[in-house]
């Protein structure tokens, strides 16, 4: 048996930058992460990633076609996945577009 008397805990923790806010302590107590995840340094501009998804989905296109299949289920596999791609192609198109200046250039081509 140790003899050691516990030390009280101080009444407040020491002041740092990484210190957690009550209110996501309590998300962390659920096992909710709240930690912002930055972006790879490629992939950061909305541009970018709708520019990665058309090509993505022309390439998915291209891709499909060549499946000879006649079959239903093919048919609606393939619907499933492509729908998801144009709408997250849409998704960034409009992210990308959203300043007054690149609304002004999409509006003038």
């Amino acid at each position: 048996m140790d003899n050691t008397t516990p030390q009280p805990l101080s009444e407040e923790a020491p002041h740092t930058d990484n210190a957690v806010h009550p209110e996501t302590d309590i998300l962390a107590e659920l096992g909710i992460n709240t930690a912002v995840v930055e972006p790879l340094p490629w992939i950061k501009s909305d541009a970018a990633k709708s520019l990665g998804m058309g090509l993505f989905y022309l390439i998915f296109f291209r891709l499909s076609m060549l499946i000879s299949s006649g079959q239903i289920s093919v048919v609606i596999l393939t619907t499933l996945i492509s729908l998801p791609m144009l709408l997250l192609f849409t998704v960034f198109t409009a992210r990308a577009i959203n300043t007054k200046r690149s609304l002004i250039i999409s509006l003038a081509g």
